[in-house]
């Protein structure tokens, strides 16, 4: 008897890593690390999906002869960088198949975010108890330009900012000076998950000081009703500014446009 042959089919392997590709260049540089419970779907002779491990790995083993394409779930605030587009592996297995490095790679949309605050002691930084300031315009710009409003507490942010370097600046009001940053802006890079916050924007405005001159008919060293104000009367300024003004027709002066500092008001009688 002949050709009692026995013939045999060694089952294939496809196998791969999800990696965060940091810089998006589509390449698992080193350094970037695996993306563990990332699921990878199998489809074809088989249908069939898997978790990546630990350590970002994932393998499919005892595949039959035939094609299976291969692709990753996506997940909202992740760009997918690797394979290219379509963003799929098809693999023909046949007996004994091992395609390994079927990876895929991702990155994850950056973030940035800061606070407008009024830096009431001019100091370039927030302290405690310094107010934000709010419906103050924030301009980004890359290769196009977006802007949003601070919010009620002086909060501001930018999400979903792809790969890249950005420029971040206040749009500062002509009665406000801009304190911090000391460059008047930022430069931000966002790679794969950058969460740059703290971005922040210090601010002061000029000060003013003002009062009438009256006549205190009752010497109570309070404005009653009916006192008469005193026009025509010097006052004088001094401290962080020296100054002087004459009270107007309603006895009433103003000094504005004050730095911060000390100030002493006082009268010539």
């Amino acid at each position: 008897l002949s050709a009692n042959n026995f013939g045999n089919f060694k089952h294939g392997i496809i196998s791969g890593a999800k990696f965060n590709d940091v810089n998006g260049n589509g390449t698992r540089d080193a350094g970037e690390s695996g993306i563990p419970s990332w699921k990878i779907y199998i489809a074809g002779n088989r249908n069939d999906s898997m978790l990546t491990n630990g350590d970002g790995n994932y393998e499919f083993i005892d595949l039959m002869k035939g094609s299976y394409t291969l692709r990753e779930e996506m997940k909202n605030g992740w760009v997918q960088s690797a394979p290219a587009n379509p963003g799929t592996y098809t693999v023909n297995v046949f007996s004994g198949t091992n395609e390994s490095n079927m990876s895929f790679g991702n990155y994850q949309l950056g973030t940035i975010s800061g606070f407008v605050f009024n830096d009431l002691n001019d100091n370039k930084t927030r302290d405690l108890g310094e107010p934000g300031l709010q419906q103050w315009r924030i301009r980004l710009s890359v290769s196009s330009l977006d802007s949003t409003l601070s919010d009620n507490n002086g909060f501001y942010q930018f999400q979903n900012l792809n790969l890249g370097t950005y420029e971040v600046r206040e749009v500062t009001p002509s009665t406000w000076t801009q304190t911090s940053p000391v460059a008047g802006f930022y430069l931000v890079k966002i790679n794969s998950g950058t969460n740059a916050s703290n971005k922040n924007f210090g601010n002061i405005t000029k000060g003013i000081i003002s009062g009438v001159a009256f006549e205190d008919i009752n010497g109570n060293a309070i404005k009653d009703p009916n006192e008469p104000t005193l026009s025509g009367w010097k006052i004088n300024l001094s401290g962080a500014k020296t100054d002087s003004a004459i009270t107007n027709a309603s006895g009433a002066y103003e000094f504005n446009e004050l730095e911060i500092g000390n100030y002493a008001v006082s009268e010539i009688v």
